[in-house]
């Protein structure tokens, strides 16, 4: 399919339209309860399609449903699009049908997405020892017993971290252990130790870019969406949804 609509709508804009839909599948995999490593793999299905096609070519509500329904079927995680459809009623079956094999074909159907989420737990297990990894790494004499873990140490944090690098647009590209590391919420030098200096500087330059942005305003994301209206209806892309 021809590239050429893609002058009516601005890269910024379709950044900016892409992030709005990143967090709304935020907010669907919250409401749905659906696990962080699962929410990576959304993310990646998602990032991945991307790399070739434009925000035209789909209906967005439909293609975010996609990403999830495929992600939890991956991850054996049972759902239907009955069940899609209570979530977010009016998707279409034909659409989620159809952008599901987009998204295999664009990776090629190696859907199995690699996570950083059971690194960051071993991290976080790791830091909430650290004393008693370290005297068992040593062979060292412990002098005291760890009575409570580290209270600075905090998993919520952590997970919150981890969904704001999930936002980056290299996401999909990036090193999984210094991504774990990043998302712990202490500096990478309490790691010291047990990485390698150039994967905590890798992680320290990471943790710097987890500032994460704000939504797009309504006015902003409707002017955009009108835009995008326009370009399917004239090329006959996709029907245009509401929403």
């Amino acid at each position: 399919m021809s590239e050429g609509p893609s002058v009516d709508i601005t890269a910024e804009e379709e950044s900016v339209f892409l992030f709005y839909h990143k967090l709304k599948m935020f907010e669907i995999c919250e409401s749905m309860k659906i696990p962080i490593h699962v929410q990576s793999t959304v993310i990646v299905y998602f990032k991945v399609l991307f790399l070739k096609k434009r925000v035209f070519h789909y209906d967005m509500n439909n293609l975010v449903m996609a990403c999830i329904l495929l992600a939890m079927k991956v991850e054996n995680i049972n759902i239907t699009t009955m069940q899609i459809k209570e979530v977010v009623p009016g998707v279409d079956e034909r659409l989620l049908a159809e952008y599901e094999l987009e998204i295999c074909n664009a990776l090629k159907f190696n859907l199995h997405v690699p996570s950083p989420h059971l690194r960051l737990i071993g991290l976080f297990l790791l830091l909430r020892n650290k004393e008693s990894v370290q005297t068992v790494m040593t062979g060292s004499v412990q002098t005291q017993d760890i009575v409570s873990p580290d209270a600075n140490i905090d998993w919520d944090t952590s997970a919150e971290n981890l969904k704001t690098l999930m936002l980056l647009d290299n996401y999909h590209t990036l090193d999984l252990t210094q991504v774990a590391i990043a998302s712990l919420p202490v500096p990478p030098t309490e790691l010291e130790g047990f990485f390698m200096l150039d994967t905590l500087e890798a992680a320290g330059h990471l943790k710097k870019q987890m500032k994460r942005k704000k939504s797009p305003s309504k006015v902003q994301i409707n002017t955009i969406k009108e835009k995008i209206k326009a370009i399917q209806a004239r090329y006959k892309i996709v029907q245009p949804m509401e929403g």
